[in-house]
């Protein structure tokens, strides 16, 4: 994740399995993103000239892939949770984007 984010963990706990990263772009938005991996729940907040403006938290995750194409540098994360499948898309570089998105499978 260090990589990824390009500097160490502003909060970190690996005992507990928790690590937190907090990124500015240049634009003034700031992304908080933390993850546990015992509880495999992973947590994003957005914040504006350090207000913050959305947090979304979401449990069941399964897999929690590194980006990097065309210039663009982030995570994808896919969650599973029951019958709900849900994705979480953060771009980093060149500007901060974070996209949830979930689908309910009906069988």
């Amino acid at each position: 994740m260090s990589e990824i984010f390009e500097q160490e963990p502003s909060e970190a706990s690996p005992e507990d399995g928790f690590w937190c990263y907090e990124v500015t772009d240049a634009n003034g938005i700031t992304l908080r993103f933390s993850f546990s991996l015992f509880d495999r729940s992973i947590q994003t907040t957005l914040m504006v000239s350090g207000r913050e403006i959305q947090t979304v938290c979401q449990e069941g995750a399964v897999s929690l892939t590194p980006l990097s194409e065309k210039g663009n540098r982030g995570l994808r994360g896919k969650f599973q949770f029951g019958t709900e499948t849900s994705t979480l898309e953060i771009q980093l570089v060149p500007e901060i984007k974070v996209n949830w998105s979930a689908l309910l499978n009906e069988n």
